[in-house]
């Protein structure tokens, strides 16, 4: 086999690693260590601060490592089959460098994650579960408010939610349904601005959100007919329409369903009024909760292919 796993259990982390003495005869060392996956229940229940606090004392860890969430059992995920890597944990190594290519989970590293906790801040972890035909699977991700799992993003919301905050790494592809040109278009973004500003008006706060797409035409499926003047423009807004439904569901769900500032709100207010901060600050989950987003969206396709 190309790789042993070893199953040991503690009250804390430090205990479980002490009892490995017991079942192997080469020292365990954690220098070399990629990945960290955390079980749903334990990420519930438990301060990912707390957790984690072994890695930030031992000082053979590896700040760089990645960490991810399971849905359901962490070791389940590690009794996965994958189609090429020699083990799960190298599966998981390889896929997070495909954050690149797509925006439907993201990546973040143990120092990341360690920052934004020490900050009080939320955040959002890829989420890894293992699919029926048993392969593993990375897309999504949970959302971590006040040290805690609350609940899931679809990769969808996902990549609506990366739109909103700009860590996108690369390219993204979007499906665009346009029924009066009888086509299915596939658009790729490879440049995505967006602008978050925060407004107080009469004491009232409200946030506006202003996205740009800028990108072209990856794919065009259904009527082979060349597209003619205008067409862009319909699809520019059929587009348009897409992401801002994308944007007000992610919007709705972080807001209303976890109150989880994953999208740095929070931040914006406190960098530009810290006083007004101060005294907010506190009870910020219920105020992001009713805090008015206004959301515009702008889509440029600046290149439609050979064949258009």
């Amino acid at each position: 086999m190309p790789t042993w796993r070893l199953t040991l259990t503690g009250a804390t982390f430090a205990e479980a690693i002490n009892k490995g003495a017991t079942r192997s005869e080469r020292t365990l060392f954690f220098g070399h260590q990629k990945i960290i996956v955390l079980g749903e229940e334990l990420a519930r229940r438990d301060a990912l601060q707390s957790v984690l606090d072994w890695w930030t004392r031992n000082r053979e860890s590896y700040v760089a490592i990645n960490v991810l969430l399971a849905e359901g059992d962490a070791a389940a995920i590690m009794e996965g089959r994958p189609e090429f890597a020699r083990s799960v944990s190298m599966f998981l190594n390889d896929e997070m460098q495909q954050v690149i290519k797509t925006t439907r989970f993201v990546k973040h590293s143990l120092q990341e994650v360690l920052v934004a906790l020490d900050a009080g801040e939320d955040i959002l972890l890829a989420r890894v579960k293992v699919l029926p035909d048993g392969k593993p699977q990375v897309a999504g991700t949970g959302v971590i408010h006040r040290g805690r799992l609350v609940g899931w993003l679809s990769p969808e919301e996902t990549q609506a939610a990366l739109w909103i905050t700009g860590e996108t790494k690369g390219c993204d592809v979007l499906v665009v349904p346009v029924p009066e040109l009888d086509n299915v278009f596939s658009l790729e973004f490879c440049k995505i601005k967006p602008e978050i500003k925060p407004k107080m008006e009469n004491e009232s706060l409200s946030f506006e959100v202003k996205i740009e797409f800028n990108g072209r035409i990856a794919e065009k499926m259904g009527n082979p007919g060349i597209l003619k003047a205008g067409d862009l423009q319909l699809v520019e807004g059929k587009a348009e329409a897409v992401i801002t439904e994308r944007l007000q569901q992610v919007m709705s769900k972080l807001q209303r369903q976890y109150r989880a500032d994953v999208l740095g709100f929070g931040r914006r207010i406190e960098k530009k009024w810290p006083h007004r901060w101060e005294g907010m600050k506190e009870q910020w989950p219920q105020i992001f909760a009713g805090i008015p987003v206004t959301l515009q969206v702008k889509v440029k396709i600046l290149g439609t292919g050979l064949v258009s």
